[in-house]
């Protein structure tokens, strides 16, 4: 479910920014999860 919602290609100049991008991802699907079983 996750891996559907990942954009083809992350452009990112450094390894850090590529980790910063994918872990800000995966915190806004968790995000996103918890503001869903709240709601309904």
């Amino acid at each position: 479910m996750l891996h559907a919602l990942f954009p083809r290609r992350i452009h990112a100049v450094t390894q850090e920014g590529f980790v910063i991008k994918v872990l800000s991802f995966i915190l806004a699907h968790n995000l996103n999860l918890l503001a869903q079983q709240m709601l309904g």
